[in-house]
């Protein structure tokens, strides 16, 4: 009588226990998803009428979707984005990880070297766009000057206002701001990775190359794998530093999706429309994310 006494009580305590939970965990939940749910909802409907502001909303169903699709520049905006994207996120990558190995060592003043790899990612986006803009200048830069006087180059080059090396121009500047989140990411993971490994396969005969493919990465993959989709997401989206270096252009090539949203939300007073050039690409983002999010959590399943 007693055991079914005390099964009984302790089915109850862990009941109780679960609508504790529930009951602390709900208010959050029903808060966060009106902040998430009902902005994607409007979205969504917005992106199926002709609303323009100061004018009720009329549905049209996909007639936004249809222009889009045949608009010439918005499959150039999409074009020039997943460029940006990859480019951008490849490089921050590989670079972040490089970083992160070398702060990881031992050496003099690191904690200084630390905290200085942080002011890219820190300083606000206006102060990185107008001194980008000041350095890439064509007639007072400080890049045509230094590659002038290294004998790079004989005449100044218009990197800004060029269409061939704008859209370089502004991944530089994108990499440059973002590399220091990825090198700090993986870092602090690189912390907690146990050195006697890598001393192990030193003993072994293993060298540095095949100590970093063979043991650093594996080790730090996850870490890799979550920054690399936070910085997806945020390069996808980047608004700010491309518009206030080109505003999208020359000739529409560093226009992205967000800049033309913008233009026809804003400029155009279009918001139907405007709503619809993300919707219309969220599928692209979803491919990229949840191959990722899945390998990840496989992973975590198996452990």
């Amino acid at each position: 009588m007693s055991f079914f006494r005390n099964s009984t009580i302790s089915k109850q305590y862990k009941i109780s226990e679960l609508k504790l939970g529930y009951s602390t965990i709900l208010p959050v939940l029903l808060i966060l998803s009106g902040l998430i749910l009902i902005p994607v909802v409007w979205a969504i409907f917005l992106s199926f009428t002709n609303k323009i502001v100061g004018v009720s909303p009329k549905f049209i169903g996909i007639e936004n979707y249809k222009y889009l699709l045949s608009d010439s520049l918005f499959r150039r905006c999409v074009l020039n984005t997943l460029v940006y994207t990859i480019f951008c996120v490849f490089f921050k990558t590989i670079l972040g990880v490089l970083v992160a190995v070398v702060l990881n060592q031992d050496f003099k003043f690191r904690n200084l070297t630390r905290a200085l790899l942080l002011l890219p990612w820190i300083v606000p986006t206006l102060v990185t766009a107008l001194t980008w803009r000041w350095m890439f200048d064509d007639m007072a830069g400080l890049i045509n000057f230094l590659l002038k006087s290294c004998g790079l180059i004989d005449r100044d080059m218009a990197w800004l206002a060029s269409p061939k090396l704008a859209m370089l121009s502004v991944m530089i500047v994108n990499i440059w701001r973002g590399t220091p989140f990825v090198a700090i990411t993986v870092l602090a993971s690189l912390q907690t990775f146990p050195k006697s490994l890598t001393e192990a396969a030193v003993i072994d005969g293993a060298n540095s190359l095949q100590n970093f493919f063979y043991i650093v990465i594996p080790s730090v993959y996850r870490t890799i794998f979550a920054a690399c989709l936070f910085t997806t997401i945020w390069t996808f989206n980047d608004f700010e530093l491309v518009f206030l270096l080109t505003r999208g252009g020359p000739m529409n090539m560093t226009k992205l999706l967000s800049i033309l949203s913008f233009e026809i939300s804003f400029g155009a007073q279009k918001i139907g429309l405007g709503t619809s050039v993300f919707l219309i690409i969220s599928p692209i983002l979803l491919i990229l994310i949840i191959p990722v999010v899945r390998a990840t959590l496989n992973e975590e399943k198996s452990e």
